[in-house]
């Protein structure tokens, strides 16, 4: 709770959550560190107001879950002389088993085809068809289960549910024949073979019918019917790739990510930079990715803007070296301890410190490596407009090589990133680098020497990229010397306009097809499969379905 409520974005968007966390803590402040299970229960229950919850509208299920949870409030509540004085992390522990047990009760609806109810459920009730799932040896009957609160010779005197095997034996055999005759038509039982390393065998109460294989399933009565009242339905299928186009004067969040997401899938595109639809980011402990590489980002620029050309770095001192390093890491960590205070403990600190350090310290050894170069700007800021899509770009670094070239530099924090052999491609998956020489093409005057990502990781310290000449330096290969590449420097620069002019061009238009260019690897960190349903569309073409949309859509 402390870490999210130290999470500065999420305070900026979301105050009216970021002040009921407060609140809530506040309460459990409040609370002794040891209290009944009755205290514990008007606690979460005054916490969970904080937030508005329940509410006044809720589903019919909705309400059907709310009722379960009163039941569980009230039975904790009154567990509190059995259970006697627990801590919160216990009063959790309890109350989420209690919970666990509880179960909706499903009300019957002659409306649905079908229905679940468990053996003790289904008493009294007549069914045309009936399968029972999981009948094995373990399950039914079921295992007695007496109460730990009263002596066992007792619930075995009285024969209490539950307290022995020979009570529960009697009452499971009741049940299973008051089953048996509510059937009219068929009924089936299947069961697991093995649960984890544990053999599984079918419930002595069938062990005198014949099994028959899983794999014969699709001959079962019951399936048959399933399939017959499925192939009943005639499902049309209506193609909807394209949405309305972008206007003038729109506005489209992501930068040079608005491109590379209409690459990768025209859906992404569309979904993420025009629905500003996205995933739920999960709450994490700790310090994320992110902010570990925006940290990085802060100690690069800060020691770079002392910086103008390589002689400035080979010239350095090797105390005045370290001393900078240490200046531009400790305003690195300034940043991080002012928004992740929770996080950023004295001892953490030292370390992030230490982290930053060492990335910069190797950083700075690669870098001296190279040709000599000056260092023109740093985080600056380009505007890029084609058609209605209008765009602000950000690049880490722009270098002026020895032939007065301009050498692109993004850094890049995380293990993975593009690769030059990508930028090749029909469609790119990220098109950042790509967009960046078309836009500064035309906003410099000198021409576009080299591209490079320079990768900042311990386990990955290099330069990659494509370049023109050898000005760079031989840690990147010229590309007229890569026989892996078969174009040239200009003609690489009029493959990259065309194909940023048709990306954005299909942005505008909003095409909007789900057309993963790399299939499942596309989609691995994507998030939006629920939306775009892309195994749907899979499953339908392996299939053989002609009616589906091949080009993927809403239907």
């Amino acid at each position: 709770m402390s870490a999210v409520l130290e999470n500065t974005k999420l305070s900026a968007s979301s105050p009216q959550f970021s002040l009921s966390l407060l609140q809530s803590k506040t309460l459990l402040r409040s609370m002794p560190s040891n209290g009944s299970p009755r205290q514990w229960a008007n606690l979460f229950t005054e916490i969970l107001k904080q937030f508005q919850w329940p509410g006044t509208r809720q589903s019919k299920e909705e309400k059907k879950l709310l009722v379960l949870w009163k039941e569980g409030l009230t039975l904790f509540s009154e567990s509190s002389t059995c259970l006697g004085q627990l801590s919160h992390s216990g009063a959790l522990r309890k109350f989420r088993s209690l919970l666990s047990k509880l179960s909706p009760r499903p009300g019957f609806s002659s409306k649905r085809q079908l229905s679940f109810y468990t053996v003790t459920e289904s008493i009294g009730l007549r069914f045309d068809h009936a399968w029972l799932l999981g009948f094995d040896d373990q399950s039914w009957p079921p295992p007695s289960s007496p109460s730990p609160f009263l002596p066992y010779e007792l619930q075995r005197e009285h024969r209490m549910p539950a307290s022995h095997g020979e009570n529960q034996f009697a009452m499971a055999q009741q049940s299973f024949r008051a089953l048996i005759d509510s059937v009219q038509q068929d009924l089936v039982y299947s069961h697991f073979e093995t649960d984890s390393d544990q053999q599984l065998r079918a419930s002595s109460f069938i062990k005198h019918i014949t099994p028959t294989p899983a794999n014969a399933a699709d001959t079962w009565p019951l399936n048959l019917y399933c399939k017959s009242y499925q192939s009943s339905k005639e499902l049309s299928y209506t193609s909807d790739i394209s949405a309305p186009a972008l206007v003038a004067d729109a506005r489209v969040r992501g930068g040079q990510s608005v491109l590379s997401n209409q690459s990768s899938c025209p859906f992404r595109g569309f979904a993420k930079h025009r629905l500003n639809a996205d995933t739920l980011q999960q709450f994490s402990s700790g310090l994320s990715s992110m902010a570990r590489g925006t940290a990085v980002h802060i100690a690069m620029e800060l020691f770079y803007s002392k910086i103008r050309r390589l002689s400035d770095l080979n010239n350095l001192a090797t105390q005045e070296l370290q001393l900078r390093i240490e200046s531009a890491s400790h305003e690195a960590v300034t940043y991080l301890n002012r928004n992740f205070r929770r996080v950023m403990t004295p001892k953490f600190s030292e370390i992030e410190q230490t982290r930053l350090e060492i990335l910069l310290s190797l950083f700075v050894e690669l870098d001296v490596k190279r040709q000599d170069f000056s260092l023109l700007s740093q985080e600056k800021s380009y505007e890029w407009q084609h058609g209605n899509l209008h765009l602000t770009l950000k690049m880490d670094r722009v270098d002026q090589l020895s032939d007065n070239s301009l050498a692109l530099i993004d850094y890049k924090t995380g293990k993975h990133a593009a690769t030059r052999q990508s930028w090749l491609q029909e469609r790119p998956e990220d098109m950042q680098l790509p967009l960046y020489f078309v836009v500064a093409s035309k906003s410099e005057e000198k021409t576009i020497g080299a591209l490079s990502i320079a990768h900042v990781n311990i386990e990955k310290m290099e330069f990659s990229g494509l370049a023109a000449t050898d000005s760079f330096g031989h840690l990147l290969k010229p590309v007229n010397d890569d026989d892996k590449i078969e174009y040239t420097w200009e003609e690489l620069g009029d493959l990259w306009s065309k194909r940023i002019a048709l990306l954005a061009d299909e942005f505008i238009s909003s095409k909007a097809n789900v057309n993963p260019v790399n299939d499942e690897k596309t989609c691995l960190y994507c998030g939006l499969q629920s939306l775009c349903r892309v195994q749907e569309l899979r499953e339908s073409i392996s299939n053989g379905n002609k009616d589906y949309p091949a080009t993927g859509g809403v239907t």
